[in-house]
């Protein structure tokens, strides 16, 4: 799946009936961000019975965003547009509509960095001896796959 939109337009170009535009391609990725938005979105409003157990509704509808914009959908500039009495009554119809204007707002641009900064401090967050046993379980993946086990700016802290 990493290089779908990739392979897709190989096998599309080589067909001469088709005529693969950029616009094509746009749209899938447009559709992949709406899936992704709204998967992460309906597993948790499904279960939040079991959830308000556990924390307030607004802070996990802020788990959510926040989630959103690790996974580079949301610039994080946007803050969740709810305060704690607004986010009790928020159903997941204006919920999911919330997070795809703040996602048509958002610069792709700085959605792909604001991504990969974000990946870098939280695997920063792991203890490095952590990082160093998950990279030994995972080194024929690595090795399979062509990814560095160790990469740079997940490992050297100085």
């Amino acid at each position: 799946m990493e290089s779908f939109g990739e392979d897709s337009t190989v096998i599309f170009n080589k067909f001469s009936k088709i005529s693969y535009t950029t616009e094509i391609k746009k749209r899938m990725k447009d559709l992949a961000s709406l899936d992704a938005i709204v998967d992460s979105i309906n597993s948790p409003f499904e279960w939040k019975q079991d959830i308000l157990k556990c924390m307030t509704w607004y802070e996990a509808l802020k788990r959510i965003w926040r989630k959103l914009q690790i996974r580079g959908l949301i610039d994080v500039n946007y803050p969740l547009p709810l305060d704690a009495t607004a986010s009790e009554n928020v159903d997941v119809k204006r919920f999911t509509k919330l997070a795809t204007e703040a996602h048509r707002k958002s610069d792709q641009k700085v959605l792909n960095s604001q991504k990969r900064a974000l990946f870098i401090e939280l695997y920063r967050m792991v203890p490095i001896e952590d990082l160093k046993k998950l990279s030994a379980a995972f080194e024929r993946d690595f090795y399979i796959f062509d990814y560095n086990s160790m990469p740079h700016e997940l490992f050297n802290r100085s």
